[in-house]
Order: structure tokens, then sequence, then C-alpha cells
């Protein structure tokens, strides 16, 4: 296999030192997020000879939060999972809460600094075993041709993907399956749907947006459970500040889109059902 030292036409990322891999790897690590670098990490200082590829870019997720997002390290697990203990090399991966730009910068020079291989614009076309090895087929998107990779391991850290669309009637391309800049919901009522970390980490920042523009609208919270979604112990006080402070936050609970609808002023909008009532001998009613 070819050494990584520089930046290449092959999506090889720049290394401090020259390093050559070797024909067969110990562990191929698909997926440059928070789970395949944490892998990559631990790995590396073990001494396996390791890879990670990615499709996009390492830590695109993360890359593609809302502007001026922190990434708070306490959450998930029930707020009782703890950052797992590794050696020198791993531990680099631990943080204080931080502006997500601030997160990829880091975490993209303890890639350099520390030797670790990753290629970028490679996709996992297949996956084939032959005796005690993995035959991984990929595809080269900055090559655009093939390339077939062995390993003892594979380890698949792509994450959940792309968010479910909505199969609603109606012309949906208006719906934002991810917040990318606060502002933009400022004027005006928005709606955030969903009962999530990322659903709640929304509505908290558009509430500020509005607050810190002055906009009287409020900000509108669905999802179909009947009560208020659980959220992180490490976003309750804040959340617990827009909520009250703000005063802005509105919630619907029992609630699911329904259509995209056609009003009388031309304008496309969300119809948000919020409430089924059903009475013996009547048709179901919804609001």
């Amino acid at each position: 296999m070819a050494e990584i030292s520089r930046i290449q036409k092959d999506g090889a990322l720049i290394l401090k030192k020259t390093t050559k891999l070797p024909d067969v790897l110990d562990v191929l690590i698909v997926g440059g997020g928070p789970g395949g670098t944490a892998c990559a990490f631990r790995a590396k200082e073990l001494g396996f000879s390791t890879l990670v590829i990615d499709f996009d870019d390492l830590m695109k997720r993360i890359r593609d939060y809302p502007k001026e997002k922190d990434i708070l390290p306490d959450f998930g697990g029930g707020d009782k999972m703890k950052f797992p203990k590794g050696d020198k090399i791993f531990n680099l991966l631990h943080f204080p809460p931080l502006d997500k730009d601030e997160m990829v910068k880091l975490w993209r020079n303890h890639y350099f600094e520390n030797n670790v291989p990753a290629k970028i614009g490679i996709e996992l076309t297949g996956l084939e075993r032959s005796h005690d090895l993995w035959k991984v087929k990929t595809w080269n998107h900055n090559l655009k041709a093939e390339e077939i990779l062995s390993a003892k391991h594979v380890v698949i850290a792509m994450g959940r993907g792309v968010p479910r669309r909505f199969d609603i009637p109606g012309n949906t391309d208006g719906i934002a399956y991810r917040l990318s800049d606060p502002a933009d919901y400022v004027t005006g009522p928005a709606l955030v749907i969903g009962g999530g970390t990322s659903a709640a980490e929304a509505v908290i920042a558009i509430s500020n947006a509005k607050a810190k523009a002055k906009e009287p609208s409020a900000i509108y919270w669905a999802y179909r459970g009947a009560e208020m979604p659980k959220i992180s112990k490490a976003l309750a006080e804040v959340f617990f500040d827009a909520y009250v402070g703000n005063g802005n936050i509105r919630y619907h609970p029992h609630s699911e889109p329904s259509a995209i609808v056609l009003s009388e002023d031309r304008k496309e909008y969300l119809s948000l059902r919020i409430d089924r009532k059903q009475v013996a001998e009547r048709p179901s009613e919804t609001t």
C-alpha cells in the first residue's frame, strides 16, 4: 500500500511523518466521525496498522452542525457515560465544552500530529470474507476508480446516515433536515419536529436567536409523545434559561406533520395534526 505523507490526489490526508501502510491492514475503519476517530486512535496506540476511510470528510457531521454550536462532552448514556480510558494518544480526544468548528480543527490536528492515516472521498461499496481476511471494495471519488483493500478487521462507524424524509402529501422541498444557522429562522414562527437531542438543541438555538433579534414570534416544538422529550442533563440548564428567559417556546405533544398545503395567500405551509377525537358512531376528527 502506498505511503501517506501529504495531501495527494487519492484523498490521503496530510501527516506529520511519512507512514507506510502494509498490504493487509490490522484494522480498517469506515467513517471518520467521533466513533471512527476514537477507534482509530485506540488502535494506533495499541500498535495496530490502521486506516480510516470516509466518503465525505473527517468529522463531517460535526462540521455541519449549526454555526457557533457548542459540543458538550458529558451527555449520552443517561448522562452516566464517562470518557473511556486509554493511553496518551486516545486521551487527546478528551475535551471540555467547545465550539464545533474548534473541535473539528482540534481533532484533525490530532490525526496529523499522531500520524493516524485517513483517506477521504473513499466510499465503501462491498465486503467479502476470504479465509481470515476481509476484501473491502471501495470507490475512490478522487481518482474515479475502484480500490480494493485487505484487512483483518473492519469497523463500520458510519453513524445513522441521513434523516428520514417525511412521507406526507405536498411539496416537502422547503423542509430542512438539519439546522445550519439559527438566524435563518428568526423572522416569523418556526417549527421543530422530533423528540431527540438534536431537536432540543434546535429549539434552544432558534429560541435564543429570536430573543437576540428581539423577534416576538414563537418557536414551536412538535413531538408524538404525551410528555415533553427528556433533555440531557448537559442541556437542561441552557434549555431552562431559554424556556423561562426567552418565553418564546411552545409545545405540541401528540402531534405529527400531516401535509404541505397551499394557503389563500398562495404560500405553502406545513399542516400539523395536534389532536384526534374519536366519538362513537361518528367519523374521526383531527385538529
